[in-house]
């Protein structure tokens, strides 16, 4: 892992106005995690995989935004095709993968977080290796996300979780 790269992820992150997240199956739980928790700090972030309509997405897609990716194997043939567009225009990515083979999404990522490829198609315990590392990168992205602005950040969440707890009656 690159602190660098990390940093640089989270400085996209942070200076975008709409996170889009490409993740597919058990990724896309992961990613839908993560979705949770920056709305928590007043970041709007969409799952762009939810209806498989990523390349329309990624047409719509403003030049504040960001994109994000997860997916072991190098992604999909809809999120390379994604990624294709996003490129042409010039609109950054991130991409959470594993090492195991180069795809125009890995090679073209504005950031590309690393896992190691220990799991493979025959020989996996249900995605769990991956989903782990995937959430470990999340997780790290936020905390630092979370402790760039920390006053900041601490207030809005206190904020949300009061406002949630009153309507719901916790």
């Amino acid at each position: 892992m690159d602190p660098d790269l990390v940093n640089k992820a989270v400085d996209l992150i942070r200076s975008c106005r709409t996170l889009y997240l490409y993740a597919h199956g058990d990724s896309g739980i992961t990613a839908r995690a993560f979705i949770n928790r920056l709305m928590k700090l007043n970041k709007v972030a969409v799952m762009a995989s939810e209806y498989y309509e990523e390349p329309t997405y990624a047409s719509l897609i403003s030049p504040d935004c960001l994109a994000l990716f997860i997916s072991y194997r190098g992604g999909s043939d809809s999120q390379q095709l994604s990624a294709r567009i996003l490129k042409q225009r010039n609109i950054p990515f991130i991409v959470i993968a594993s090492d195991m083979r180069e795809t125009f999404l890995t090679q073209n990522a504005s950031v590309r977080l690393i896992i190691p490829s220990y799991e493979t198609q025959s020989d996996n315990i249900a995605t769990y290796y991956s989903q782990e590392c995937f959430s470990f990168y999340l997780n790290l992205l936020y905390g630092v996300l979370y402790s760039r602005s920390y006053l900041e950040n601490k207030s809005m969440k206190s904020r949300i979780d009061k406002l949630t707890a009153q309507e719901f009656g916790d």
